[in-house]
């Protein structure tokens, strides 16, 4: 614990020194660690928050242990997305839309698509007229909201209400992971601190709680396949999200890490031959459109080179990124971790979900693609992460816990963020 405190004070230091002295403002890092500028502001409207918190805290560990499973996801569920609309709301209910619809983000091209097929095939060629987000992103996200659109479900109400199910509906996935892989038990134990983790405040709303969830959904299929005979369309279904998921953010490479550890680890070949097809057609599918994913993403990368990522240091945001990452996921599994490094042999299947799940941030955090802005765009490595709160003794488990929701509540009275 004293290391993670240690590394998000260095990360606030450093990256002071960054914004004011080194690239100006232009660096865009008034919040360091985070992305947005720190602004105390007590608003009546947290109230729900603190209660949303208080009560999960106080229920937690008992409540989770004592359900039927099928309750547990679905109480997990509701707790997840009670504590990030509570969060979100706070600045007033417009918050939970607001995000999603600014002039950088995916929504603002709807208007600009006349057909499908012309989008897809001229995406790459069109890039720099694209907002922001889009340009840093394959097309997945912006043909969701417009599959909203086309059935009816037009406008910011709609697409927040969308991103909230999908980006809450995550917890659920993990937990289905973490019981095919680590036993009921230890999902029981991760349930409180993923349905109350820092995270929430980027899950509502931000398009990167839909890629969570792909992510995530895709891994708890793959995963269940691996751990049953002759399961090939459940690896073939999750392939095909996860493939899904590589079209919506070409990050969620890194992703893939968590459900490969647990199929190579088992020896199942065949699953990965399933998930491989999956992810293959959806791949052909986007290619007959006239999307390339490879070329999307060189391209990508070309338009974030020249953009804010040059003022800010590679060494800053190795260390900035991890910093960030501490407060995303709390101090709760911060604790987990620690504790997890010291039950490694005793609860096995969880550390192999953690440690893909690290390796997967590593890997990114190396990369240096993302320097800054983690907080959201690594939503998807963060519930694995999260999920070592697990491994914290019962005893320890509430005041974790309280711990966690407490930061998050500090962070959303003070931090002023887009999301």
């Amino acid at each position: 614990m004293a290391i993670a405190v240690a590394l998000v004070v260095w990360a606030r230091l450093w990256g002071q020194h960054v914004h004011w002295h080194q690239s100006g403002t232009e660096a865009l890092l008034g919040a360091a660690p985070l992305f947005g500028k720190w602004d105390l502001e007590w608003r009546w409207w947290m109230v729900a928050a603190v209660a949303v918190g208080a009560t999960g805290t106080v229920l937690a560990p008992r409540l989770w242990r004592s359900l039927p499973w099928p309750s547990a996801l679905v109480v997990t569920w509701a707790m997840a997305a009670a504590w990030a609309v509570a969060l979100a709301s706070s600045e007033g209910m417009s918050r939970l839309a607001e995000p999603l619809v600014g002039g950088l983000e995916y929504y603002a091209v709807l208007e600009e698509i006349d057909g499908v097929g012309a989008f897809l095939a001229g995406y790459v060629e069109d890039l720099a007229d694209y907002p922001t987000h889009v340009r840093g992103h394959p097309p997945g996200m912006v043909l969701a909201y417009l599959g909203l659109e086309r059935i009816g479900l037009a406008g910011p109400g709609w697409a927040a209400a969308a991103v909230l199910t999908a980006g809450t509906s995550t917890v659920v996935a993990v937990m289905l992971t973490l019981r095919e892989v680590a036993g009921a038990a230890v999902a029981r134990a991760a349930a409180p601190f993923l349905a109350l983790a820092p995270v929430a405040i980027w899950v509502a709303s931000s398009a990167d709680a839909v890629f969570a969830a792909t992510a995530a959904w895709g891994t708890a299929l793959v995963v269940v396949a691996s751990g049953r005979p002759r399961s090939g369309w459940w690896a073939l279904a999750g392939g095909g999200v996860l493939g899904l998921g590589l079209h919506m953010s070409y990050g969620l490479v890194l992703a893939l890490v968590v459900p490969a550890a647990v199929v190579v680890t088992r020896r199942r070949a065949d699953v990965v031959l399933w998930a491989c097809v999956g992810a293959a057609a959806v791949t052909l599918l986007f290619a007959l459109g006239g999307f390339w994913w490879f070329d999307g993403l060189s391209a990508t990368r070309g338009f974030y080179a020249e953009g804010v990522a040059r003022d800010r240091p590679y060494l800053y945001s190795v260390v900035g990124n991890l910093g960030a990452m501490v407060l995303v996921i709390g101090p709760g599994a911060v604790a987990g971790l620690g504790a997890l490094a010291a039950r490694r042999r005793e609860l096995g299947g969880l550390a192999l979900l953690v440690a893909a799940g690290v390796l997967a941030v590593v890997a990114a955090d190396l990369s240096g693609l993302s320097k800054a802005e983690v907080e959201r765009i690594w939503i998807p490595f963060a519930p694995w992460l999260i999920a070592a709160g697990a491994a914290c003794p019962t005893r320890w488990q509430r005041p974790a816990l309280a711990a966690s929701v407490a930061t998050a509540l500090v962070m959303q009275t003070w931090l002023r963020s887009p999301w």
